[in-house]
């Protein structure tokens, strides 16, 4: 976990100090020798190329699995000498109508498993710690790619069984679970003054795995002519990934915080599900659900009880209400673009692939070079507004405060130029918006940042596992909402959907403002206690 804050850190800022020493957020401490921080790099970036390189091959793999095995149950004599059906074959209404549930399901499947896996990553990190976690997701992920493999080269059911086991696997093994516990790593190995900028720097390392993935998938497909050449690829990806994790990478996180953070969790199940003792139904179903509550525990953070009365707070979950809105405003638009410059402009394949490398390219620079500095300065600017007003605030205080603004100003930024993209009326001009999205890239790296300081220094896995969870409801409900917006007005209103993409970027922000608007001092802690609040009083304090 990261260090408990100083004394300095709890000490406010005097009108006479300089701020720039106290404030300094660009992230240069990490680049000192030695710092673990830059050890999760690797993996994440390492871990998105390999899990995004085969996507557009799977797809085409599970059609082939479908459209084999139709053909084994009604038409066995129809299959070419490799087993490997055509194209042609493959587009007969009853195997369309096949892939498309499978694709369904598909979904599906994914949306539950991230959500599971998130609560199962929370809960497995504070027994084993972060690289056992990372090698565990790895080597999923090894396993799944294998599965796909073996599915591709058997025959009968076995094929679908192998290709249901691999879509299981690869669920459970995602990007996003892979990212969640490298922002754990991050908290780690920074201070609360750097942890934002090793957000930004993790963000860029995920975003420089992707960038090269989409189009890089399919020239290994075409430059080795067979669909399986990715797979290979892949896993050699994996594994490498893998013997890194085992030999190169560090532990973060020691013994005693594991202790700390168990004793916490158990603090807060117990506070939500009583055990009163005593026997019955009522009793033994409390004692059944425990192992379930343990996995989805993360969300009571969000909503912890006020010790000593019933009532709960719901203060943290306006902010992460934000997530949920950011994502699903922005999931989805990527294709959306992708479908606009196709639908509207007649762009071809290539340039979409290059559009969209440019997109994920222009955030990721934005993360690395430009976001660490706007914090710095960010925070200096702020520190100065409060010694003018009089205002004795710690350098801690003045970073939340900081990411508050920055996390409002990044959510606008979007929502600005996602309303130029509805707005432009050539392909440059639906380019150039998507690209200059990327200044408002450090949105939810700061809010992820605003969050873990928000609560005990014990909960910060617990808080990143539930702002995880909401991003992936937003993922999972992004193609539904501003897809169906999409396909219904595609060809009278092509803009309306990016014009709704923004409105809901607004509403994340606002969500924001109020967060800051009830964020009181006295609802977070830094010290000893349990959850955000201080301990009530006992008898015989004031």
């Amino acid at each position: 976990m990261a260090p408990k804050p100083s004394v300095a850190e709890r000490t406010p800022l005097l009108p006479t100090e300089p701020v720039q020493e106290n404030l300094d957020g660009s992230g240069l401490d990490l680049i000192k020798k030695g710092n673990k921080f830059w050890y999760v790099i690797p993996v994440i970036a390492g871990a998105c190329l390999a899990s995004v390189l085969p996507m557009t091959t799977t797809l085409a793999i599970i059609r082939i699995i479908i459209c084999r095995r139709w053909y084994e149950l009604h038409e066995p004599e129809a299959l070419p000498m490799g087993h490997v059906p055509t194209e042609a074959m493959c587009e007969i209404p009853s195997v369309v109508t096949a892939y498309t549930i499978a694709i369904t399901i598909m979904g599906i499947v994914d949306a539950f498993a991230a959500m599971l896996s998130f609560g199962l990553v929370n809960l497995f990190v504070k027994k084993y710690g972060r690289k056992p976690v990372f090698i565990t997701l790895t080597s999923v992920a090894c396993t799944a790619f294998s599965c796909f493999l073996l599915a591709f080269n058997v025959r009968g059911n076995l094929s679908l069984i192998l290709a249901g086991i691999a879509i299981v696997l690869a669920a459970f093994a995602s990007v996003p679970a892979v990212v969640l516990v490298g922002r754990m790593f991050v908290v780690d190995t920074t201070t609360p003054m750097t942890r934002t900028s090793g957000l930004s720097f993790l963000g860029a390392s995920a975003l420089l795995g992707l960038t090269p993935s989409f189009a890089l998938g399919g020239y290994i497909t075409e430059h080795y002519h067979h669909i399986t050449a990715v797979y290979w690829v892949t896993l050699a990806l994996q594994i490498t990934v893998l013997l890194y994790e085992i030999f190169v990478l560090p532990e973060s996180y020691v013994l005693e915080e594991r202790q700390e953070a168990i004793e916490e969790m158990q603090h807060v199940i117990d506070e939500d599900l009583p055990d009163d003792g005593k026997a019955g139904l009522a009793h033994s179903f409390k004692r059944a659900i425990r192992p379930i509550f343990s996995v989805v525990e993360p969300l009571l953070v969000l909503v912890s009880k006020v010790p000593g009365e019933e009532r709960r707070d719901y203060y943290l979950l306006i902010a992460g209400f934000a997530s949920f809105l950011m994502y699903l405003g922005t999931h989805y638009l990527g294709l959306a673009v992708m479908m606009r410059l196709i639908n509207e402009f007649h762009a071809p394949p290539d340039q979409n692939g290059l559009g969209m490398s440019l997109i994920m390219g222009g955030k990721g620079f934005v993360l690395v070079f430009i976001f660490p500095s706007v914090i710095k300065y960010g925070r200096i600017l702020y520190a100065k507004h409060a010694l003018r007003k009089g205002m004795q605030l710690t350098p801690q205080e003045i970073a939340r405060r900081t990411d508050t603004v920055l996390s409002v100003v990044s959510y606008v930024i979007d929502a600005f130029f996602i309303s130029m993209i509805g707005i432009s009326k050539t392909k440059m001009g639906v380019f150039a918006s998507s690209i200059l999205m990327g200044f408002g890239a450090g949105g939810h790296i700061a809010l992820n940042s605003l969050l873990v300081s928000s609560v005990h220094h014990a909960q910060s896995d617990e808080i990143l596992s539930a702002n995880a969870m909401l991003e992936s409801v937003g993922q999972v409900l992004s193609p539904v909402v501003l897809g169906s917006i999409l396909s219904a007005t595609i060809n009278t209103f092509p803009g309306l959907m990016f014009y709704v993409s923004s409105a809901i970027a607004l509403a994340g922000a606002t969500c924001i403002v109020i967060f800051r608007a009830v964020d009181k001092p006295d609802r977070r802690i830094h010290g000893d206690q349990h959850i955000h609040y201080p301990a009530p009083p006992t008898s015989g304090e004031p």
